[in-house]
C-alpha cells in the first residue's frame, strides 16, 4: 500500500471510569507531571523553558507531551507570538483555574506530611526506602 494511502489514526483516549467524577478528573490531570505543571502555572503565564527550570526532573519530551495533553483537555492555553525567534507562552484556562484551590489543599497536605514524618531527603526527591509512612 502506498504511503499516501496510509492514514494515521490517533487512538481515541477513553475514560476508564466515565461514570465517576474522579475517573473523569483523573483522565484529564492524571499522570506523572500534569498536576505539577498546573501547579507551576498557577501564578501566571510561563514559557517552556521556565516550566522546565521549575520542574528540572521532567524531560523535554515528557514536558512537551504533557503540555499537549493538558491543552487537548482544555486546561492550558498555548499562545504563539509571531516573533523571531518565535515565543510561546502557556497559561491556565478558566477551567484549570477551578483546580487551583484543590491543588492548594493537596500541597498543604503534602507539606504537612513532609513536616511530620521522619525521612531523609536525597537529591531529586525522597529515598522511599527510608521514609516511614504511617
Amino acid at each position: 500500500m502506498p504511503s499516501s494511502d496510509i492514514k494515521k489514526h490517533k487512538k481515541k483516549k477513553t475514560i476508564k471510569h466515565p461514570e465517576t467524577g474522579i475517573g473523569l478528573a483523573w483522565d484529564r490531570i492524571g499522570g506523572a507531571w500534569k498536576v505539577e505543571i498546573l501547579w507551576q502555572l498557577r501564578s501566571g503565564p510561563l514559557r517552556f523553558g521556565e516550566i522546565k527550570s521549575r520542574i528540572p526532573a521532567i524531560s523535554d519530551r515528557m514536558l512537551s507531551l504533557s503540555l499537549k495533553e493538558l491543552e487537548t483537555a482544555s486546561l492550558l492555553h498555548r499562545e504563539i507570538f509571531a516573533e523571531i525567534p518565535p515565543r510561546v507562552i502557556y497559561t491556565l484556562t478558566p477551567e484549570a483555574g477551578e483546580l487551583i484551590p484543590i491543588l492548594q489543599k493537596l500541597n498543604s497536605w503534602g507539606l504537612k506530611k513532609i513536616a511530620t514524618k521522619p525521612h531523609e531527603q536525597i537529591e531529586g526527591g525522597h529515598d522511599e526506602e527510608k521514609i516511614e509512612w504511617a
